[in-house]
């Protein structure tokens, strides 16, 4: 009866994998998560752009505060959203984005320079509104500096061909000169579906909860489908080979989790890699340790 039960576990692992490379070949879950107006596979290169673009502004030590924004074609702010805390995560200057420069300014002129229909994203104001909106912002938040960018983009054939183009320039304020070499851009595409470009956004379209079944699935089943190597090691009575059996097992579980993680996990996904590694070894432990005592 067991060794019914192990057959039956090992061709489910493995049918879990023919499914697994369908879904890679374009079938899909669908159901995933609703995006604002950047599409999973536009955001993740426009990320990539966003930390592309922060990285090459020059740092000129007369500026210490920059405002962030406006993104031409921007539609929502959020690659505004980006590039400010790209620039602000690269640790050189201060930063003030595009949403607190519009209502610091408001604040201070009391709409006299906005309007009362003044956009609320620097993506919709042309440049001569944009400028006056950041040098007032500039006198109430001492700002220095402005960057002002725009942004093209496609989402290409379900993904593959997405391309993101960002160029963003450098000006001093209050007088609006530009930065020498503060002209700088970045273009991201997705080549071919073996690239993390492209494997990240995909799987972040697959719901967590069908991510997380599948996780489930593959580490109950992956000592059942090891089950000849798991009597092989452990008829050998050795805790060392023991010990090399059960980290490869929880090798694999951890592997597969930050494969559904798209191999971003970012902290919060670490910690829950490390959880998932102490959940797998004790249950690993406990399969091993029955299989071993049905051996005997």
């Amino acid at each position: 009866m067991l060794k019914a039960l192990v057959r039956i576990a090992q061709i489910a692992f493995f049918g879990l994998g023919a499914v697994a490379l369908a879904l890679w070949l374009g079938i899909g879950f669908g159901g995933g998560r609703k995006q604002r107006s950047l599409e999973p596979f536009q955001r993740t290169l426009a990320e990539s752009a966003a930390r592309d673009v922060a990285r090459a502004l020059p740092q000129r030590e007369e500026i210490r505060t920059v405002i962030v924004g406006p993104v031409a074609g921007d539609l929502d702010g959020q690659v505004a959203e980006l590039l400010a805390d790209e620039i602000d995560r690269a640790g050189y200057y201060d930063v003030v984005s595009w949403e607190d420069a519009v209502a610091e300014a408001r604040e201070r002129e009391k709409g006299a320079v906005l309007g009362d229909d003044a956009p609320e994203r620097g993506g919709e104001a042309d440049a001569e509104a944009a400028l006056k909106i950041a040098r007032v912002a500039a006198r109430a938040t001492g700002a220095d500096g402005w960057v002002r960018a725009e942004v093209s983009r496609s989402s290409g054939e379900k993904g593959l061909g997405a391309h993101v183009d960002l160029a963003a320039r450098f000006f001093a304020l209050p007088d609006a000169a530009e930065i020498p070499g503060g002209a700088v851009r970045s273009a991201r595409r997705i080549e071919t579906r073996a690239s993390l470009d492209y494997f990240a956004p995909w799987m972040e379209q697959v719901h967590p909860l069908w991510r997380l079944f599948l996780w489930a699935l593959f580490c109950a089943g992956l000592p059942f489908a090891a089950y000849p190597i798991v009597q092989a090691v452990t008829a050998r009575e050795s805790n060392r080979a023991n010990a090399a059996l059960l980290g490869a097992l929880v090798l694999l579980d951890v592997a597969f989790a930050a494969a559904l993680m798209g191999f971003r996990p970012g902290w919060g996904g670490a910690f829950l890699l490390a959880f998932a590694a102490l959940v797998t070894f004790v249950y690993n432990f406990a399969i091993c340790d029955r299989i071993d005592e049905m051996r005997k």
